[in-house]
């Protein structure tokens, strides 16, 4: 029976199965695309959205970021010398971080007035700017340039640079300036006309023995031998020996890398003005690329009876040796300050 009325059906003409249920509203103005509106806004929206995040990762990061940064933070402290990051073409930067080395030592020749054997102390905010590598650079550029430097290794928690020069195993500025042991041994580098005091080896130095005074009566017993004096020192924030270092020093410099925390310069700032020194010359290291425009640099792209010993058994092959003192080269014995 169904089949038969789906037959009838069938055979009905086709518009009379079609209704309709309303009369269709005609528009009365143009229908506007809303769509490229939607998306300016939304894009308007992401982009401020992106800028505000940017604006507030500004505000809470305090760190500096360039060398123009570091002259407004610090505006008493000169700017010496911008070094560059040697990742990456290590060609170019490399022969930048030269000539940026060889800048700084000819400005403190000049602010030292021709003054004999000036003694720098190079420190930093905290550990990881680069220091260590600093004080050999600008120690090895007084020696390249007919200086006699000696170089001491003053960073009693993390001797970089006596590991880094091989003498671990000498004694060194521990044994000179504490009241154990026989002295501390100036040895000859592979550099020609630079000399280390590495830092020694124990390292167990007593604070009584760290002062001022016993690293003047060190500086004034060696200053007559060289013309040079660079040590390389801990961090201002977290080490003891470097406010003393830096208060024995003639002058200091304060090595600052890039994304150093502002905070970390004030407070070493801060400290080394509690001592007297208010005016260090700062190094901007691991620059990047547009600081250096080629207009910073000049290309684009010990108490009682301790005596210091000069060994005569070179350290480096081919290195020559100053003879001793305190031994039978000199027969002259250097007695510490009380």
């Amino acid at each position: 029976a169904r089949l038969d009325e789906l037959k009838v059906e069938g055979n009905r003409p086709t518009n009379q199965r079609v209704q309709i249920a309303a009369a269709a509203d005609y528009p009365i103005a143009p229908v506007v695309n809303r769509q490229v509106g939607l998306a300016a806004a939304g894009s308007i929206f992401g982009v401020s959205v992106g800028l505000i995040l940017v604006m507030i990762a500004g505000a809470t990061d305090h760190r500096i970021r360039y060398a123009d940064e570091l002259t407004r933070i610090a505006d008493e402290a000169p700017v010496l010398s911008v070094l560059p990051d040697l990742a990456g073409k290590i060609d170019i930067a490399g022969a930048m971080a030269e000539a940026g080395v060889h800048q700084l030592r000819n400005l403190i020749e000049i602010q030292s007035n021709d003054a004999p054997a000036t003694v720098i102390a190079v420190t930093s905010p905290s550990r990881g700017d680069g220091r260590t590598s600093v004080a050999l650079g600008l120690a090895t550029s007084f020696a390249s340039a007919d200086r006699r430097t000696l170089l001491i290794d003053a960073d009693m928690t993390a001797p970089t640079l006596t590991r880094q020069l091989g003498v671990q195993s000498k004694a060194g500025l521990c044994e000179t300036i504490s009241n154990t042991g026989d002295g501390g041994e100036v040895h000859p580098t592979a550099h020609d006309g630079l000399w280390v005091l590495p830092a020694g080896q124990t390292r167990q130095v007593s604070p009584e023995d760290l002062s001022r005074d016993r690293l003047r009566w060190l500086l004034s017993a060696v200053r007559d031998r060289f013309e040079a004096i660079v040590i390389d020192t801990g961090s201002m924030t977290d080490s003891v020996e470097a406010p003393v270092v830096a208060a024995a020093a003639d002058r200091v410099v304060l090595v600052v890398s890039r994304n150093q925390h502002i905070r970390q310069l004030r407070r070493s700032l801060e400290k080394l003005k509690r001592i007297g020194i208010t005016v260090p010359g700062l190094v901007f290291n691991r620059a990047s690329s547009c600081d250096l425009d080629g207009n910073r640099l000049s290309i684009v792209s010990t108490g009682s009876g301790r005596t210091v010993r000069f060994v005569d058994t070179p350290t480096f092959v081919g290195a020559d040796t100053i003879g001793r003192i305190g031994g039978t080269t000199d027969n002259h014995d250097l007695k510490q300050a009380a």
